[in-house]
């Protein structure tokens, strides 16, 4: 029966004063979106009322269908919601709903949109999303890869190519850390770009590629633009750590071949890119380590070495590697007094634990809780280790 009242109402008063009609009929729905299905069902009305329709939006709609043309990329909605703003509010009111609409625009790539937006007078290309996270449209497409966004903003002339929001991300950053690497290029190559920027934490566009693996970008960095091979972050990493931690042969390769970076540098914890590439199992990383000289010995802030890391993780590849160099100490002890087999018995390592024998570590070395490597197999458990430490034989197993 409402609908029944509602279609005559239509007929009634469309010619009079479609929008009056619609603002009327919205009294009776509970969202704009059931007020957008009425109004399509009514197909002798509808080209009427539509336009009435977006102008209740931009009046009591907050401005959703220009949100969502914006995210979704329909062009023609979002035309529609700009003319309803133009008729129904301020040049300023106006200029704010499409600054704010960007955003969405330029997260999801629509260039289309982003022009459209930048036609309405006034709109700023290089607003903020708001005075907390004081992001902009140009770091929110860098950060999503729409490199067609990006070049229209760029166009414009009136964006600041290192914006920096309150996580001191800059455009370049955040398309780093995608990375995107057609982005990274191409906001590289626009004048007034700081290549040696860095975000709150201290990590540099270098960084974030050699944490990712992006060889050619690595490469482009470092030759074209020359950037510095070794910065540190708050927490003294350097790129070649977050190359070495992921496995990145390739750009560990680059950076070391570079001639500009210190094998030796430690982070805020007396790590090594050694340390770091032996603790997480990438045997790979660490010959290219070992081969260009690192120190395979070399101890962290709980005095352990590479090879204790590696007997911790289980990598028995790495654990060979390093028992290869037959410069390792077998028998290190860490500030627990722990030996390298004294840790895998606690771990239940057979085959690590294997290995340190057959290359002479010592299973009668107590730690300082009075424990030889035995007990610790013992205590947890470990009958096949400490059977195996018991006989000194691997034939026992």
């Amino acid at each position: 029966m409402k609908l029944l009242l509602l279609h005559m109402l239509v007929h009634m008063l469309v010619a009079q004063n479609p929008c009056r009609v619609v603002f009327c009929i919205a009294e009776q729905f509970d969202s704009v979106v059931d007020l957008n299905s009425f109004v399509q069902t009514c197909s002798h009305a509808y080209q009427v009322l539509n336009p009435c329709v977006y102008q209740y939006n931009s009046q009591h709609g907050s401005s959703t269908a220009l949100f969502w043309a914006a995210a979704q990329g329909r062009e023609t909605t979002a035309q529609e919601s700009l003319a309803a703003h133009r008729a129904a509010r301020s040049v300023q009111a106006t200029r704010t709903v499409a600054e704010q609409a960007l955003f969405p625009a330029a997260d999801y790539g629509h260039s289309a949109i982003v022009r459209l937006l930048l036609a309405v007078k006034g709109v700023d290309p290089d607003a903020k999303i708001d005075a907390v996270s004081r992001e902009t449209p140009l770091i929110r497409a860098a950060k999503s890869g729409h490199g067609e966004v990006v070049d229209v903003l760029l166009a414009t002339q009136r964006v600041d190519p290192n914006a920096r929001d309150r996580w001191g991300f800059r455009p370049l950053l955040g398309a780093a850390a995608g990375p995107h690497e057609a982005v990274v290029r191409r906001l590289l190559a626009t004048p007034g770009v700081d290549p040696h920027v860095r975000d709150q934490n201290g990590w540099t566009a270098l960084a974030w590629v050699a944490q990712h693996g992006h060889a050619a970008l690595v490469e482009l960095l470092l030759t074209t633009y020359g950037v510095d091979p070794q910065p540190r972050d708050d927490a003294g990493n350097t790129p070649l750590f977050h190359a070495a931690r992921d496995g990145h042969e390739e750009v560990v390769d680059i950076l070391l071949r570079s001639g500009a970076v210190d094998i030796e540098a430690t982070d805020d914890d007396g790590q090594t890119a050694l340390t770091i590439a032996a603790s997480s199992g990438h045997g790979g990383v660490v010959q290219l380590l070992l081969a260009a000289g690192a120190n395979a010995d070399i101890k962290d802030a709980w005095s352990e070495t590479p090879l204790s890391k590696a007997v911790q993780g289980g990598w028995v590849e790495v654990v060979e590697i390093l028992l290869a160099t037959e410069t390792v100490d077998r028998n290190s002890r860490d500030a627990d007094g722990r030996t390298p087999l004294s840790r895998a018995a606690e771990d239940g390592y057979v085959e690590v634990a294997e290995l340190l024998l057959a290359a002479g570590a010592d299973p009668e070395i107590a730690d300082d809780e009075g424990k030889v490597p035995r007990e610790w197999a013992e205590e947890y458990g470990n009958e096949i280790l400490a059977n195996l430490l018991r006989d000194g034989d691997s034939m026992q197993l």
